[in-house]
């Protein structure tokens, strides 16, 4: 049985959740939570959208058109 390990990218801009957040995933396992500055390929980015989500959702269908990203929520 392989043992992957799924990168994850955070970009929230509330402290407390992303705090939170990171500890949940840690728990589960099986996930690696990218820090600032990793310019790998993150499986998943968990991007908090700003007041300008049009913006965001060109910049994130952006990244996914170039494969910078595999999935996003």
């Amino acid at each position: 049985m392989t043992n992957n390990i799924y990168l994850i990218k955070l970009a929230l801009k509330n402290p407390t959740v992303n705090d939170d957040l990171i500890k949940i995933i840690r728990a589960l396992g099986d996930f690696e939570i990218m820090i600032p500055g990793d310019n790998r390929k993150p499986d998943l980015l968990i991007y908090e959208l700003a007041k300008n989500p049009e913006r965001d959702f060109n910049m994130i269908q952006s990244l996914s058109i170039k494969g910078q990203l595999a999935m996003y929520f």
